[in-house]
C-alpha cells in the first residue's frame, strides 16, 4: 500500500513539474510584451549601445514565451491581432508604469524642479482687457 502512494505522489509530482500548463496567447503576448519592454529600464541598461543586440534580446522573450518570433509575418499577425484591444494595451500600460516608475519619477522631477529648486512657474495669462507683457 505504502508503495503504491508513493508511486502516486511521484507521479503527481513528476506530472506537475513536465506538465507545464499554457496560458492563452493573449496573456503570454502581454507577458512578453511587458517583459521586452521592461528590458530597457533595467539597471544599466543602455538602449543606445551598439553592441547590445536588442531586437535579438526582444525575439529570445517571445521565444520564451512560446511565440514563433523568428518568423516575422506570423509576428507581424499576433501584433496585429492584439494592438488595438484595449486589454492588452491597459496590462502593458500598467506594468510600464510599475518598471518605468523609477525614469518617470526623475523627468517628472527635472521638469518640475523639485530636485534643485529650480522650478519655474508659467506666467498668469493677461486679464481681459489688460495689454500682453
Amino acid at each position: 500500500m505504502k508503495k503504491i502512494l508513493s508511486l502516486l505522489v511521484v507521479g503527481a509530482l513528476f506530472l506537475t513539474a513536465c506538465g507545464k500548463a499554457e496560458k492563452p496567447e493573449k496573456e503570454r503576448f502581454i507577458d512578453a510584451t511587458v517583459e521586452a519592454a521592461c528590458m530597457v529600464f533595467e539597471e544599466g541598461a543602455d538602449i543606445t549601445d551598439p553592441n547590445i543586440d536588442w531586437e535579438t534580446k526582444t525575439k529570445d522573450v517571445f521565444k520564451e514565451h512560446g511565440f514563433p518570433a523568428d518568423d516575422d509575418a506570423q509576428m507581424e499577425e499576433i501584433s496585429a491581432k492584439y494592438e488595438n484591444d484595449e486589454e492588452v494595451q491597459k496590462a502593458v500600460e500598467d506594468a510600464l508604469k510599475v518598471c518605468a516608475k523609477e525614469l518617470m519619477e526623475a523627468f517628472g522631477d527635472a521638469f518640475s524642479g523639485e530636485e534643485d529648486g529650480t522650478a519655474v512657474e508659467a506666467p498668469a495669462a493677461p486679464a481681459e482687457g489688460e495689454a500682453k507683457p
